[in-house]
């Protein structure tokens, strides 16, 4: 069994899938069920659109089947609740494989849908799995008026206990310790980039140079510039686009770095780009991000830095602040608009983790942040 993601010439009605994830048997044809159940996921139901998700998805289910494969067990027998399938995987994976229960779980959710597809095409006469009630923790403070579940909910019996994973937050002396660690142009440009706007590692490796305008030209707030994001420009979750606020003071940077510097990366390929960040070969970044990961990793921080932790520390120092303004609009839409979430109980994780947060780390962790703040709020 294999797992290969389709090329330019992959098409379905016309339209090309780039990277879309295929399953191969061990006769290197396409499996045609986990064909049929990504096309329905990823594709039909239109909530699974960004090319990092559908690997997810096909990697979960791939792994899932070639377990399957090499332990001679058939996926579609399943002709009760009772068959243990699903435990005998998830316990292979958290034993054998050593992955984390946070893991686990989520392979297990793709999984399970897969079942429950397949009991809809009426391959299987039952699903592997019972469902449970079990006891939560309910919100308190701020948000203790929204819960609804009474202390519990309904969840399939196969999932591994896990405790739930506290985002990661940078405080205000690990964003200065790392911004002073940071000594390349480019790598600073970047990481101010995603710390002001919460932008995700796809989102600033694509950001276009044509978006970096000179600030003396915009008229409107004199603490941030407002930068329509375009999926015809650059990678958008779901192609959705959306609206950032660049404070004024790194717009200055970026226009200083485009018109004095990033010319001469450029030139080392001698092809135009039109993404703003380049790499040392003067391309693009790679579409995995990795390289940016390994940039936080070498500096040899005592703490964690991903290009998605900043996007946490964004939002969460953002919201703070907006909050303590008291503004005439709720910061929470803000956030969420400017994170481009779909759903609003998305950006609310971050408001359970002001409840939880000392205050003296929710302090103003750049001047820049805090005038745009500020100038959002009047």
């Amino acid at each position: 069994m294999k797992l290969i993601f389709s090329t330019e010439s992959f098409e379905m009605m016309g339209r090309p899938y780039p990277k879309f994830p295929l399953i191969l048997g061990s006769n290197m044809h396409v499996v045609s069920e986990s064909f049929e159940f990504l096309i329905d996921e990823c594709v039909k139901r239109g909530r699974v659109q960004s090319e990092g998700s559908w690997q997810v998805y096909g990697g979960a289910i791939y792994d899932f089947l070639a377990f399957c494969e090499a332990n001679e067990l058939d996926w579609m027998d399943s002709t009760d609740r009772d068959n243990p399938i699903l435990a005998i995987y998830r316990d292979w994976s958290l034993t054998e494989c050593g992955l984390a229960p946070q893991t686990v779980n989520a392979r297990l959710r793709i999984v399970i849908k897969l079942y429950k597809f397949a009991l809809r095409k009426k391959w299987i006469c039952s699903l592997p799995y019972r469902i449970e009630e079990i006891r939560v923790r309910q919100p308190k403070g701020f948000l203790a008026h929204t819960d609804t579940t009474g202390g519990y909910k309904m969840t399939p019996d196969v999932l591994a206990k896990s405790q739930k994973t506290r985002i990661g937050v940078l405080t205000h002396g690990q964003v200065s310790q790392l911004l002073s660690s940071v000594s390349n142009t480019e790598h600073l440009l970047i990481t101010r980039l995603a710390l002001a706007t919460g932008l995700r590692k796809q989102e600033l490796l694509t950001f276009p140079v044509k978006y970096v305008r000179n600030p003396a030209e915009f008229t409107g707030s004199k603490y941030h510039v407002r930068v329509d994001l375009d999926p015809g420009d650059m990678t958008l979750k779901g192609g959705k686009p959306r609206g950032i606020d660049v404070p004024t003071a790194l717009m200055t940077e970026l226009w200083r770095y485009v018109q004095l510097e990033r010319g001469k990366r450029s030139s080392i390929s001698g092809l135009h780009q039109s993404v703003l960040f380049l790499n040392s070969s003067g391309l693009p970044w790679s579409s995995n991000g990795r390289g940016l990961n390994k940039v936080y990793k070498d500096l040899g921080l005592p703490f964690d830095v991903r290009p998605h932790i900043l996007r946490h520390t964004y939002a969460t120092h953002s919201l703070y602040l907006l909050r303590k303004l008291k503004t005439s609009f709720d910061p929470l839409m803000y956030i969420r608009d400017r994170m481009g979430h779909a759903s609003l109980s998305t950006t609310e994780k971050y408001l359970h983790y002001l409840d939880i947060l000392e205050s003296n780390v929710m302090d103003e962790f750049q001047s820049e942040l805090d005038n745009m703040c500020r100038g959002i709020a009047q």
